[in-house]
């Protein structure tokens, strides 16, 4: 009779343990795949409890704007609680590749890319999808609508720059010919964007506005100054010249410096970004630097780990289209002093 009590208590014994796991197993199926909607949620995508692991790419981390929008992803990063890899394209097709390679080996929770080329960033963003892994784009975006991206446009960008421009030399200097100098970046087709967008601005005023010379700055200030010493050799009869980025702009300004030709009754100067030393010339009477097209560093990193979140949170489908709108503002002396306190960290 013992024994077959003591047989009895086993049973009961193992059913109460097999039940247990049986329910333990339920709840991690049940809880490992759950993101939270919060941003400060350090549960990654996989449903780990390890924190989000984010990617984040520069196009070039020798532009000042570029720089700044590093500082805001690590402020959100602190913010939010998520482990950023921030990771440079200097500016470069073949780097680019091969950080998108990286990307891949690595296997991130997600990825917000910002490529070179609109056109190679779709079997970039392809690749990475292919690996399983979400990806959204900001700031350049792929020519195909194929993920989520920060609705931006560099057309738009340089075109309120342009129109400025046009309406200034109209009310000012209407009694001479505008003649153009795009001061560009040949490895961004976005950048040409940017340059195609001012003069298209521009000719909302003078329809028949020529533009005598394209150089390439190579988006960085000191390539820019050397480019249009050039084109102030080779073409001495410019004076409207527009930088595809703050960098530019200033290498611009430099280079008219130099020549004695850096206030608004020989040339203008207008650019994109509005970065801190263009916010800080602009504010100086006379100067030739009158406009630019404000892409704030600053919301563009906040907008760009906005899309982020949602992705991972599966608001969002992270393999279709979506846009997230993104506007820009004409920064001018009006404005300058605010704008690069609020928008460059």
């Amino acid at each position: 009779m013992k024994r077959v009590v003591a047989f009895l208590m086993a049973a009961v014994m193992i059913f109460a343990l097999v039940a247990c796991e049986t329910g333990s197993n339920a709840n991690n199926a049940n809880g490992d795949n759950d993101v939270s909607n919060s941003t400060n949620d350090s549960t990654s995508a996989n449903g780990s409890d390890k924190k989000l692991k984010v990617v984040a790419t520069l196009q070039s981390s020798t532009i000042s704007y570029w720089v700044n929008v590093q500082h805001t992803w690590e402020r959100l990063a602190k913010e939010n609680d998520f482990d950023l890899t921030v990771m440079d394209c200097a500016g470069d097709p073949e780097v680019t590749q091969n950080v998108v390679d990286d990307i891949i080996a690595m296997k991130p929770d997600v990825v917000a890319f910002c490529g070179t080329d609109e056109s190679a960033m779709i079997a970039q963003v392809k690749a990475m999808q292919a690996a399983g892994i979400p990806c959204i784009t900001y700031n350049i975006n792929p020519t195909e609508e194929i993920c989520p991206i920060v609705n931006s446009s560099n057309h738009e960008l340089g075109y309120i720059s342009g129109v400025a421009a046009a309406e200034w030399w109209k009310e000012n200097r209407g009694n001479e010919v505008p003649v153009g100098c795009m001061v560009d970046y040949f490895a961004s087709s976005g950048c040409q964007d940017r340059c195609a967008g001012f003069i298209d601005g521009f000719k909302t005023v003078y329809a028949d506005f020529e533009v005598a010379c394209t150089v390439d700055g190579n988006a960085t200030r000191a390539d820019s100054l050397a480019a249009a010493e050039d084109a102030l050799i080779g073409y001495p009869e410019c004076n409207v010249f527009f930088g595809i980025n703050g960098d530019a702009g200033m290498g611009i300004f430099d280079a008219l410096t130099a020549a004695n030709l850096a206030t608004c009754d020989k040339c203008i100067v207008a650019a994109c970004d509005g970065t801190e030393a263009e916010c800080a010339e602009m504010l100086n009477e006379g100067t030739a630097y009158l406009y630019s097209g404000g892409n704030s560093p600053r919301l563009m990193a906040e907008a760009a780990w906005e899309v982020c979140r949602m992705v991972v949170n599966k608001e969002i489908d992270a393999y279709n289209y979506y846009g997230y709108p993104l506007e820009f503002v004409l920064v001018d002396s009006s404005n300058a002093s605010t704008w690069a306190v609020d928008n460059f960290e």
